[in-house]
């Protein structure tokens, strides 16, 4: 990603922004965001804008010691949790179950 970019080293915060759109003012905008990593590399923050550039929603991602994602944490625009999702990992199996809460 990094030479798409013409950026060189870690990553802590990669921002995102294009210019307003009227009459679309309130909806989540796409392309409006932003990531931030942690010094190894792992996303762990992600927000994503409206067309008017307030947030939409942001992401929180937490990491196990191991660095497998164990979970998220969703809120909305007025930084109130709207959701949550714990990952189990099994050792017998590849997969992992989701248990979603909102």
């Amino acid at each position: 990603m990094n030479e798409n970019y013409e950026l060189k080293g870690r990553v802590h915060k990669f921002e995102q922004r294009r210019p307003i759109s009227p009459g679309l003012e309130d909806l989540p905008d796409h392309d409006n965001f932003d990531v931030e990593f942690s010094p190894s590399g792992q996303a762990i923050h992600f927000t994503q804008y409206t067309f008017a550039g307030h947030v939409f929603r942001s992401e929180t991602y937490i990491y196990d010691e191991l660095g497998r994602l164990v979970r998220t944490l969703e809120f909305d625009g007025a930084d109130t949790e709207a959701s949550k999702t714990g990952y189990e990992y099994r050792p017998w199996r590849e997969t992992r179950r989701l248990h979603p809460s909102r």
